[in-house]
């Protein structure tokens, strides 16, 4: 494999892997293991169509774009700001969950105070962030190959400690309960256009390096929320490595929530610097104000109490990174008519395919907007 293609498959890997698949077994232990891989094979197969056309929109513009960018040039200004909004609102929702994830892996490890450690958290990414370490996220690329073997190493223990009957339950009332939190952990679409500069003269792969990045990611997630949730069934925890210590004993705790740690360390890291220099150079803040919007506002919503982990993945993942996806679907019909460069590669394209995953992705939005007016 060529330098460029395996960078850019390690690039991807590793903005998709992360926090997001440590709440999947939790939600899906409301709905039910039937209904849990029904939901992940239509979220996995959804997210590879957008995904891969994604890519072809990127290959099909001359000019480089995030993902906002290409949504003002291909459907105006509305969608730009609407793109832009769905984004927030995913990066928002991960920040809170990041605190308050954090703060419950270190009491997994150390016990005392939650709060506490939340608190040291934020503290410790708010100087990282200030000091413009900007290094520091680009190093998730040397860590992707780590972190995919400790979560590998999770899943093959926990897989020898399966209690099969866990995985007999359903609930079709809670069908739709796992949604947003699935969609959260495999959204990657925004770090496509970031992606196929890496490729140089090699784009014509970047057909393959999405569609094996996001397969491999898959295959991984599902095989770790059916393995950890055949351990812990109904008492499966928001965060699933503290189900999993518990129920299989100390050295899993401790691997299971470094793994944890790290996965919110470089998100929050990856996610907030992102923030912050889309305030500073795209709306002309200040660095001091534009940190100070990056991190606080998430940092006082998960100390509110009106939140958890789960809830606040599912809500930001089915409605940003649905809406999202529900935009970049709509900008390739129109990128294949305006597009102002010849594509590498083209999808064949079903218009009334596109329609069907807009209705799933509109679902799921409508569910979450339900249950937030609900609570």
């Amino acid at each position: 494999m060529k330098k460029e293609v395996f960078e850019a498959t390690s690039l991807l890997i590793g903005t998709v892997v992360g926090a997001g698949v440590l709440g999947m077994p939790y939600v899906i232990s409301k709905s039910g293991a039937g209904i849990g891989l029904i939901l992940i094979l239509v979220i996995l197969c959804t997210v590879l169509i957008v995904n891969l056309q994604t890519g072809e929109i990127v290959l099909r513009t001359k000019e480089r774009h995030q993902l906002s960018g290409y949504a003002g040039k291909y459907l105006g200004k509305t969608f730009k700001h609407i793109t832009a909004g769905a984004m927030f609102i995913y990066i928002f929702g991960a920040l809170v969950a990041y605190v308050l994830g954090e703060g419950q892996a270190f009491y997994n490890i150390f016990g005392g105070s939650k709060l506490l450690y939340s608190l040291i958290f934020f503290i410790i990414m708010t100087l990282i962030m200030y000091s413009d370490l900007g290094g520091v996220a680009k190093s998730e690329l040397i860590m992707v190959l780590p972190m995919v073997l400790i979560l590998i190493l999770i899943t093959i223990i926990a897989i020898f400690n399966i209690d099969t009957s866990n995985l007999v339950y359903n609930n079709p009332k809670n069908f739709f309960v796992p949604f947003g939190v699935i969609l959260f952990a495999f959204l990657g679409a925004v770090s496509i256009p970031e992606v196929a500069p890496e490729l140089k003269t090699q784009k014509k792969y970047l057909k393959r390096v999405i569609l094996y990045s996001t397969l491999f990611v898959g295959v991984l997630y599902l095989s770790f929320a059916f393995a950890t949730l055949g351990v812990t069934g109904k008492e499966t925890t928001e965060l699933a490595t503290t189900g999993l210590g518990k129920a299989i004993g100390y050295n899993l705790n401790l691997i299971s929530n470094l793994f944890a740690i790290f996965a919110m360390s470089t998100g929050f890291l990856a996610l907030g610097l992102a923030v912050k220099w889309i305030l500073v150079y795209d709306y002309g803040l200040n660095k001091k104000l534009a940190l100070f919007l990056t991190c606080v506002p998430p940092f006082l919503v998960a100390l509110s109490g009106l939140t958890t982990f789960t809830k606040v993945i599912g809500v930001a993942g089915a409605i940003g990174g649905g809406l999202e996806s529900v935009i970049i679907l709509l900008m390739y019909h129109k990128a294949r008519k305006m597009g102002n460069r010849k594509p590498e590669y083209v999808l064949p394209y079903h218009e009334y395919l596109n329609y069907t995953l807009i209705a799933i992705l509109v679902c799921g939005v409508v569910y979450s907007v339900y249950s937030i007016i609900r609570v």
